[in-house]
């Protein structure tokens, strides 16, 4: 992952998948009630910027038998 400050790994109870989601900031910290620009992990960039991003996974898969 390439300019990203976090990743998620997550499942659906029972489900037969796991989930990989890159992420450049995160959720509200419980009870947060300040400003959007004040949320830890907050990227913010400025009028015109541009940010570059790259995820690329590679999956194996386990020998059949």
């Amino acid at each position: 992952m390439s300019n990203f400050n976090h990743f998620a790994l997550w499942s659906k109870a029972g489900a037969s998948f796991l989930a990989i989601e890159s992420w450049t900031g995160h959720g509200d910290p419980e009870d947060f009630q300040g400003d959007l620009f004040e949320k830890p992990s907050m990227r913010i960039l400025a009028p015109g910027a541009v940010a570059h991003h790259v995820a690329r996974y590679s999956f194996i898969a386990p020998p059949s038998g």
